[in-house]
């Protein structure tokens, strides 16, 4: 009778009492105590990062409260002043944390776009004539690449040049036969310059097949 009692609330992980209890004790019946448990409140930061292995940061970090065993979602999309700058990509746009238990972490890391440059080589009826180039650039990257040699062929391109890519590219080289020219000698046997006749001389595209008949040109 008469004294003053304390209980002190137990610990309850991810939990707080409501307020410290502290009653003066009374004659009779004690009281019922009845303890209000709240849910802990945790900081999630989202740190927005121009690499991952440097920590170098992009944006100003954003940070929310979440009680103890909510989930935290955070979708890039909604948040348009994180938008990726022109050329930039998020790998993670959308980070989840099932169950909140602690002040947390997340980072959301901007990276260069990775484009692909793809040259096909054919020739003028379409039929690929040279292995396709493809490769990967980061995003704004001068490409220049020269056509192959092709024997007999003259690509409509030597080199193919972008100066920035911003895209992914697709793009077709067409090769043309190149054109040779024979030249058909009139001259009497046993002599090294009399010509009896002009020199005849046409054209002949690589690869065909040329006969010269005397009985055609009388």
């Amino acid at each position: 009778y008469g004294d003053k009692l304390f209980v002190e609330s137990p610990v309850v992980k991810g939990m707080k009492p409501a307020a410290a209890v502290e009653i003066e004790a009374y004659n009779g019946e004690g009281p019922v105590i009845k303890v209000v448990y709240e849910r802990e409140e945790y900081t999630i930061t989202v740190n927005f990062l121009m690499n991952s292995l440097t920590g170098e940061k992009r944006r100003e970090p954003y940070t929310a409260v979440a009680k103890f065993e909510d989930e935290f979602v955070f979708d890039l999309s909604q948040f348009g002043q994180y938008a990726p700058d022109t050329g930039y990509e998020v790998k993670n746009p959308v980070l989840i944390i099932e169950s909140v238990t602690e002040d947390t972490e997340l980072n959301v890391v901007y990276t260069l776009r990775r484009l692909t440059v793809t040259v096909h080589y054919v020739d003028e009826n379409g039929n690929k004539i040279a292995e396709d180039f493809t490769q990967v650039y980061d995003y704004g990257t001068k490409v220049s690449h020269a056509s192959p040699e092709v024997k007999g062929m003259t690509p409509d391109l030597a080199v193919y040049i972008v100066d920035s890519l911003t895209g992914d590219v697709e793009k077709t080289i067409a090769y043309t036969r190149r054109s040779y020219q024979v030249t058909v000698v009139f001259q009497e046997a046993g002599t090294v310059d009399y010509k009896m006749f002009p020199d005849f001389t046409t054209t002949v595209k690589y690869g065909d097949n040329y006969v010269f008949l005397l009985s055609e040109h009388k």
